[in-house]
């Protein structure tokens, strides 16, 4: 048995799982974005085609039968074929070009010739033309369809690094070392695999520890340190238009995004006080007259701090509380004016005999009024009969005097002389 097989055997089985690892974190921390969403479906991509590979050395090793063989080979064709698609995808969105990536029928053309090129693999025993010969152990021979499929795999491939590259040198800075770390993918696993192909050199595989560094450094050029942003453009327009403040703060690397560029001074001192004041979630701020309210949305290491301004609200707040400073005042002037008139009644009460006075008084009063209606009906009875008035006349002179003797007591009563006097 071949040493490098033994070899090709290791290095493939660590580093499988290794990647899919990276893939479970990936998906377990996944953001919701185009570029995190496509990032993912690059990475397992890629893992199939590495698994792919350690198929083909299980093949040779322990299961030297050609059909697990070529299974092992059309397997990780399609992996690829899906990978460098969806790279190009991915690379769309990280230049910010949203409005052509966001196009469903661009999405399904692409995706139909992934689709397209996979069948062509899979059903290769049919119609033989994207090889010729695959057997193993022997020098494989591509059909007519193998270049040009070949063909559009790296152009999706290479489309895509070429749009990333120009955003680098046209929005980014430190161009040249990010354009170096970003370029290790997909420069250094295409090369490799187009090597194979064309050579049919199938021995010391290089392709774990190749594409070990390649994710590794596109992960961190693109994701930890943030050198591309992964606010996707749409998304970004949308927050250049809301009037409120979005800042994504890390207290280590400092602001990662703002969505109002003009602000740097008012972010600064929002930045201030947010440091200043630990675990807190919002918080008032007063910035030249201006009064703004500040939330702070923890996540891992980063901050979410949107600034709101809340001038309208402060003159709507300081009216109600004038309002209510007023009603106060209105309040305690009605308790003093009810102590005052509760005093007077108090008073009142004090003087002798003023509730006895009083009632006297309104009982008098309830007397007259019935005995001046009678007498009225009686002048209203002696103007319609004159003829019988002697009798009537007599009764009315006699209630007369007891309303007059009435009104006496009372008026007598309140005045405190004797009823006899």
């Amino acid at each position: 048995m071949e040493w490098y097989r033994i070899l090709n055997f290791v290095l493939q089985g660590i580093y499988l799982p290794i990647h899919l690892v990276f893939i479970v974190s990936l998906i377990k921390n996944r953001k919701p974005t185009p570029i995190w969403h496509f990032f993912i479906v690059v990475v397992i991509g890629l893992w199939i085609m590495v698994s792919g590979r350690f198929l083909e050395t299980i093949a040779y090793i322990f299961y030297p039968n050609n059909d697990f063989y070529v299974f092992a080979v059309y397997y990780q064709l399609v992996g690829t074929t899906f990978a460098s698609f969806a790279f190009l995808l991915w690379n769309l969105y990280l230049a910010r070009c949203d409005k052509l990536a966001n196009k469903a029928i661009f999405r399904i053309v692409l995706f139909s010739v992934a689709a397209i090129i996979s069948i062509f693999v899979c059903t290769n025993s049919l119609h033989h033309l994207f090889y010729e010969k695959l057997v193993m152990g022997e020098q494989v021979q591509h059909g007519k369809l193998f270049y040009l499929c070949l063909v559009l795999v790296y152009a999706a491939l290479f489309i895509g690094y070429i749009i990333s590259i120009i955003h680098i040198i046209r929005k980014e800075k430190n161009k040249a070392i990010k354009i170096i770390v970003f370029s290790l993918y997909p420069l250094l696993p295409a090369v490799t695999a187009l090597v194979r192909s064309i050579t049919g050199v199938d021995e010391l595989d290089f392709t774990p520890i190749i594409m070990f560094v390649a994710v590794f450094c596109l992960y961190i050029i693109v994701f930890k340190f943030n050198s591309l942003s992964l606010i996707s453009k749409s998304i970004e327009s949308v927050l250049e238009e809301i009037p409120n403040i979005v800042v994504l703060y890390n207290p280590q690397k400092g602001i990662l995004y703002q969505n109002n560029k003009e602000k740097k001074e008012l972010v600064d001192k929002a930045i201030e006080e947010v440091n200043k004041q630990n675990n807190v979630k919002s918080f008032e701020l007063v910035f030249y007259d201006s009064h703004f309210y500040i939330e702070i949305n923890k996540d891992d290491d980063n901050e979410l701090i949107i600034i709101n301004n809340i001038d309208d609200v402060y003159l709507e707040r300081k009216a109600i509380e004038e309002s209510i400073v007023e009603a106060e005042k209105l309040i305690n002037d009605l308790n003093e004016k009810k102590n005052t008139i509760q005093t007077y009644i108090n008073a009142l009460y004090d003087l002798p005999d003023l509730k006895e006075k009083v009632t006297s008084l309104t009982n008098a009063q309830k007397i007259v009024l019935s005995n001046i209606a009678i007498i009225k009906e009686h002048f209203i009875a002696l103007k319609n009969n004159p003829k019988n008035s002697k009798a009537l006349l007599k009764e009315t002179a006699t209630l007369c005097q007891e309303t007059i003797m009435i009104i006496r007591k009372a008026v007598n009563k309140l005045s405190g002389v004797s009823a006899n006097e």
